[in-house]
């Protein structure tokens, strides 16, 4: 009776990850302006961490472009994660997940570059998601995550890393646009 409940309340949790993902698929077709991709980022990320920046890929610097979840004494917490700038150094987190283009979890290390997050976000040594927007095989924003909802968040995990496929790929064609405007 027992098997029976839990496989039941896990083809739940996975049926309400995919519908999770439909929808957010959806919204992505019709994004207004790339502030829209990067909120909608937001929000599906804020379903299975409790926070996270979306940084703008600059070469070997990282740059803020928006958060949710932080908490800041000193002014607002987006105007603060826009100033943020991060150096990309050899070999550190951000380094691996640029150069593989692929998500990763883990813990952040001892860097500079890694030590300066961990300080601007008062760090609880956690583990993090690191995920790349990619688009054309160039990585054009990088999403960190923190907090992580321990029990739905590893099954939402995969179809997230989905999303952040397509959002990529919109998040480049709305950059172009703007630019191109």
């Amino acid at each position: 009776m027992v098997d029976k409940e839990v496989l039941a309340l896990r083809t739940k949790q996975q049926q309400q990850g995919i519908d999770l993902l439909r929808g957010m698929l959806a919204e992505l077709e019709h994004p207004e302006y790339c502030g829209g991709i990067i909120l909608l980022i937001l929000r599906y990320a804020s379903e299975i961490m409790e926070r996270a920046i979306i940084f703008d890929v600059r070469g070997q610097q990282l740059v803020g472009l928006g958060q949710f979840g932080l908490e800041t004494e000193h002014g607002s917490a987006d105007d603060i994660v826009r100033k943020l700038r991060i150096q990309v150094e050899e070999n550190s987190f951000f380094d691996r997940v640029l150069s593989a283009r692929k998500a990763r979890c883990g813990s952040l290390g001892d860097l500079d570059s890694e030590r300066y997050l961990k300080t601007f976000l008062g760090h609880d040594e956690g583990e993090v998601f690191v995920a790349p927007l990619v688009n054309d095989d160039t990585v054009v924003a990088l999403l960190y995550g923190d907090r992580l909802f321990n029990n739905k968040a590893w099954r939402s995990i995969e179809a997230f890393e989905v999303f952040l496929s397509q959002a990529g790929l919109a998040l480049e064609q709305a950059l172009q646009g703007k630019s191109a405007g």
